[in-house]
């Protein structure tokens, strides 16, 4: 998921399959254990012809990091005409595009920030701390993580700008990390119920 904010309000947003757990694995290995219909379409578009419970080698891990990585980078760049092997990356990315992201006009040189659970490994990396091993969450987020990191486009804000929020396990961790009620606006008429 794709959004842009300015001055504290949402003025954009996207939604891409592109992510960590299109790809489940055994922990610690790469022997697949279960794939997304994305996942699927991603192996069949970067020609890795493997299927549940065969192992992907290194280079066919790396093929999917940085394919992950050049449409993420694309998106931020506003621009798919760069060509992945002998296809289009603008092919590929209508392919895993739910809804389009498109920079809101005006907007400049924008700030990168990350959420969720990648989010987590990418400053944890950038802070110099070590991260599991691979696939120890049984995906692909360590590598994904790493692949941003190495990236000079989606890791040029890491240094300067660490969101208070950052949204791990997405709905289920901002419930749990980001939500705040405040006293004076909540109302129980039967507090037994607690």
């Amino acid at each position: 998921n794709v959004s842009a904010g300015f001055r504290g309000e949402v003025v954009g947003t996207g939604c891409y399959w592109i992510g960590a757990r299109h790809f489940q694995f055994t922990p610690g290995g790469y022997e697949l254990a279960d794939l997304s219909p994305y996942g699927h379409k991603m192996l069949a578009r970067l020609g890795i012809h493997k299927s549940i419970g065969q192992v992907l080698d290194a280079s066919e891990i790396g093929a999917i990091v940085g394919f992950s990585v050049q449409v993420l980078e694309s998106i931020v760049q506003d621009q798919f005409e760069r060509p992945i092997g002998h296809q289009k990356q603008e092919e590929l990315v209508k392919m895993l595009t739910h809804r389009e992201f498109k920079w809101p006009k005006g907007c400049r040189a924008p700030v990168i920030v990350w959420s969720g659970g990648v989010g987590e490994l990418i400053y944890a990396l950038a802070r110099g701390k070590s991260l599991p091993g691979k696939t120890f969450y049984g995906d692909l987020g360590v590598e994904l993580a790493s692949g941003v990191l190495n990236s000079p486009i989606l890791s040029a804000h890491l240094g300067a700008y660490l969101p208070v929020q950052r949204g791990r396990a997405t709905v289920y961790g901002l419930m749990l990390h980001a939500t705040q009620l405040s006293g004076q606006t909540l109302f129980l008429a039967r507090p037994d119920v607690l």
